[in-house]
């Protein structure tokens, strides 16, 4: 019973302090601390100015709804949502068109873990281009979704 009671006491307490400390708070705010009074405007001015005023041009503003995902990590292995977005791709690279070649993927234990991943088809892709004058080729596994591992660059071209 005691302890109900003071409990009690503990909450009136801390009611009555709260209340009294937010009336003292409203009693502080005057005019003056919001703002001043513009005398350069009269009421005429006023009442022709609008409420809100509307853009002149249509304005796109572009909205981040969080950071873009580019790169994922599963079972050790780090996957990426695009060739462009893997580190060792290099920036430069300028792919030849008709040089690019998938074949299905042979090796059963890794293609077992890709599909752990992502489950379907997973390619094998020789990408042939240039870095600069260097003939290079790119070569990376990829899903059905384009979701890419492992990349490598090897000097020469592998599609004859």
């Amino acid at each position: 019973m005691k302890n109900k009671i003071i409990v009690f006491i503990l909450l009136l307490t801390l009611t009555i302090s709260y209340s009294t400390n937010s009336a003292i708070a409203l009693q502080e705010e005057s005019i003056d601390s919001i703002g001043y009074e513009d005398n350069t405007i009269d009421d005429s001015t006023l009442d022709n100015m609008p409420d809100y005023t509307i853009e002149e041009e249509d304005v796109i503003q572009p909205r981040v709804i969080g950071p873009l995902v580019r790169y994922v990590v599963k079972n050790g292995m780090t996957f990426y949502k695009s060739i462009k977005y893997a580190p060792k791709f290099p920036r430069n690279f300028k792919a030849v068109s008709g040089k690019t070649k998938h074949h299905n993927v042979t090796n059963k234990s890794l293609l077992a873990k890709l599909r752990k991943v992502e489950k379907g088809t997973w390619k094998k892709v020789y990408k042939d281009g240039y870095i600069g004058k260097k003939k290079v080729s790119v070569h990376y596994f990829q899903s059905k979704s384009g979701l890419v591992f492992d990349v490598k660059t090897k000097t020469g071209w592998s599609n004859k």
